[in-house]
């Protein structure tokens, strides 16, 4: 028998889907009022995103990022009462053009479970700057809300 998941595994496993799916309900609920998403390598929108209208920054700027889709599989999830590590693998694709992406985030929770701050990386940095690396990026819309592709 395998051993019950812990409830900080289960809150980023919801908090990841609703980043994907585009449940900003089911996402503000699971993050913390003062929420700080670090993101690295993928220059369009790297950088450290503070509070809700740094996410919502963060969300226009991924939209900008001119992907014309995306599939997300989260490989598995490991916490204990303070951080919880996922290891997802994720394809990004515009055009011809696509990469493959194994990425690591790192997540720290607050003593009620909402995710205060978050990490990620991937194991394919070149080729993830390359496919980030825009030269005339414009609001397209990625269609956050629509769920991985």
């Amino acid at each position: 028998m395998e051993p019950e998941e812990h409830p900080n595994a289960t809150a980023v496993r919801r908090f990841i889907d609703a980043w994907f799916d585009g449940d900003f309900a089911t996402w503000t609920a699971l993050a913390a009022d003062d929420i700080v998403i670090h993101m690295r390598g993928k220059p369009a929108i790297d950088g450290s995103y503070h509070g809700e209208a740094g996410v919502m920054l963060f969300f226009e700027r991924f939209a900008a990022a001119l992907v014309d889709g995306f599939e997300m599989e989260v490989e598995d999830v490991v916490a204990d009462d303070r951080y919880a590590m996922a290891i997802m693998r994720s394809e990004y694709r515009r055009g011809d053009d696509s990469v493959v992406l194994r990425n690591a985030c790192a997540y720290k929770l607050d003593a009620g479970g909402r995710i205060c701050e978050a990490w990620n990386v991937s194991d394919s940095q070149g080729p993830e700057r390359e496919f980030f690396t825009l030269v005339d990026a414009h609001p397209s819309g990625l269609g956050i809300g629509q769920g991985p592709q």
